[in-house]
């Protein structure tokens, strides 16, 4: 009869009824160095019926980092469940890993609970043969006085450096003043008569540069108002600038030649008028009209002088 039960035992389990759990240990790393991260995967084959695998951890001689078990892969005749289990180890040597304990859980019972193998893991040490010499570093060694005794000699020294750089800028200074000669302030009159020659030297004229050149009169213009009556010609409209002409410029000819020149050039910047050879020169000889008015008014022996302000 014990024959017949053995026998019926041997038949079922052939057949799968009372499948064999299988567990392993494994991992890539056999040799590591201290505090490298080591991965240890388990995997368990066991029945069907198997819910879920739990891992026991044996005496611990080595640092665990983080556990992650992967969902299992059932089929009607087996379960696979896999682990991987992150470790570290923190002294030099020969390691042995294992064996780890697996629960199998099923119908919220510990069905069975197998072993895995064990591994052997070397871990060296980081330094190199060429570096085991090295030493304790040496404590500090105590330092008497007071360092503020030092300090206040190095901002000395430091104001010092800054007086002489100070000083060698200023001779310099002085050198380039004393060579360039006095600084020479051209009266308005003088300053419109110039930036009047430096612009027809330019010439835009001829180039068709209208535009450019309407906007360098302008601003010219705008700057001798500036000066010579003292209001902000430069942030004004024509309109505006010229309410401040008439308060100001006793000539009225002179006032009715600004407003023709503010507004032959408001028509080539803004209306893209083009005015022909005869044009640009009417607006050459007002200006030169103006020039020698105002000379005129500043010195009155020079009122039958005929300068253009061209040349």
């Amino acid at each position: 009869m014990k024959t017949g039960l053995l026998f019926i035992c041997l038949v079922l389990a052939g057949t799968g009824i009372f499948p064999e759990s299988q567990v392993s240990l494994s991992t890539s790393d056999s040799m590591a160095t201290i505090g490298d991260r080591i991965t240890l995967k388990i995997i368990v084959k066991t029945g069907p019926d198997i819910e879920k695998v739990v891992l026991k951890s044996p005496e611990k001689n080595f640092e665990s980092i983080s556990t992650q078990q992967f969902p299992g892969r059932r089929t009607n005749e087996y379960s696979v469940f896999e682990i991987h289990e992150v470790i570290s180890f923190f002294s030099i040597g020969n390691h042995t890993v294992g064996p780890f304990t697996v629960q199998m859980i099923g119908d919220n019972r510990i069905v069975e609970e197998k072993k895995t193998n064990s591994l052997d893991i070397k871990i060296k040490s980081v330094l190199e043969k060429s570096d085991r010499d090295i030493k304790d570093l040496k404590d500090l060694i105590s330092l008497r006085g007071n360092p503020f005794y030092v300090l206040k000699y190095g901002i000395i020294l430091l104001a010092l450096a800054l007086v002489v750089i100070l000083v060698i800028l200023f001779v310099r200074k002085k050198r380039r003043m004393s060579k360039s000669g006095p600084l020479q302030i051209l009266s308005p009159l003088e300053e419109l008569e110039s930036a009047i020659n430096k612009l027809y030297k330019k010439n835009w004229l001829k180039k068709r540069r209208l535009k450019e050149f309407f906007i360098a009169l302008t601003d010219i213009i705008k700057n001798y108002l500036h000066r010579e009556f003292g209001f902000n010609a430069e942030d004004l409209t024509t309109e505006e600038t010229m309410w401040f002409v008439e308060r100001n410029e006793p000539n009225p000819d002179i006032q009715n030649k600004l407003e023709f020149l503010f507004s032959q050039s408001d028509l080539v910047k803004f209306a893209k008028f083009q005015p022909d050879s005869s044009g640009l020169d009417a607006i050459k000889r007002e200006i030169d009209s103006i020039i020698i008015e105002k000379r005129a008014l500043v010195s009155p022996d020079n009122e039958d002088q005929d300068v253009s302000a061209g040349q």
